[in-house]
């Protein structure tokens, strides 16, 4: 029996439930026992029946006043659990705050989200001297194509897993610069062989960032750490941001136990 399906056979739709009722209380906070029915197509009785366990263990709170739910503290202390107990967040925050200092930009450490395939950043450091009206915030997700992290991120996997990434995500166009799949195909092979990789203007017009993907001991790409400025700052110093970058990666890495074969191999 495959794992797949082994893993079917023994969910338990009930978790499924209440999964999918947290889940859009994140997106539609504020909804009342009617409401989540009918986003979600359930029986009253079993929707309340979560509802009262879920809020029973402080997951959800529900509003004396409106009837209405919304997700409890305990779901944030869980995820201040995991976001506190990441470690590479503490080997990389120094970096970033050099990274930061340097260039007055804004610098991110990111991880991918196995699930979805998606980046997710967390951590990140502000210079005060930032001219980027718009920064993301810790926690925030992100698409791999369109992002100098995502696309370090990507490079990092797997061939089958990057072609199964290509055929089964569609691709937004946030600017007339964002890659398409063939294009980005091609630039995985490139920031493989230079270590780093860039966008300019693909996800933001005017936006410039510098990636380079941090290893681990096993040399699996764990992280990307990067650079991200307006266009106007970065390009007449990209030369440095690049070196500074790649530099920040590998040391990171290092203490993370990584091992780099040769100087041209790392990515």
């Amino acid at each position: 029996m495959a794992n797949s399906e082994k893993k079917t056979n023994y969910q338990i739709p009930t978790i499924h439930k209440a999964i999918n009722i947290l889940e859009l209380l994140r997106e539609k906070p504020n909804l009342t026992l009617k409401g989540i029915t009918t986003e979600l197509n359930l029986s009253t009785s079993t929707c309340y029946n979560i509802l009262c366990s879920l809020e029973n263990r402080g997951f959800i709170y529900k509003s004396e006043t409106t009837s209405s739910y919304r997700l409890g503290m305990n779901l944030m202390h869980l995820g201040l659990s995991i976001y506190h107990n990441i470690d590479i967040r503490n080997v990389a925050k120094p970096f970033l705050q050099k990274l930061s200092n340097e260039f007055s930009e804004t610098s991110y450490l990111s991880i991918l989200d196995q699930s979805s395939l998606e980046g997710i950043v967390i951590e990140r450091e502000q210079n005060t001297k930032s001219k980027l009206m718009y920064v993301h915030n810790i926690g925030d997700k992100f698409q791999l194509y369109a992002s100098s992290t995502g696309k370090s991120l990507l490079a990092g996997l797997k061939d089958n897993l990057i072609d199964h990434y290509l055929k089964s995500n569609k691709f937004i166009r946030f600017t007339e610069h964002t890659l398409d799949k063939s294009q980005l195909r091609n630039e995985i092979e490139k920031i493989r062989i230079n270590g780093y990789a860039q966008t300019i203007s693909e996800l933001e017009v005017g936006v410039v960032s510098i990636s380079a993907s941090i290893r681990s001991s096993s040399n699996q790409v764990v992280a990307a750490i990067s650079v991200t400025g307006p266009d106007s700052r970065l390009l007449n110093i990209l030369p440095d941001v690049i070196t500074s970058v790649k530099r920040a990666a590998l040391e990171i890495s290092t203490i993370l136990g990584y091992k780099p074969p040769t100087p041209n191999t790392y990515l």
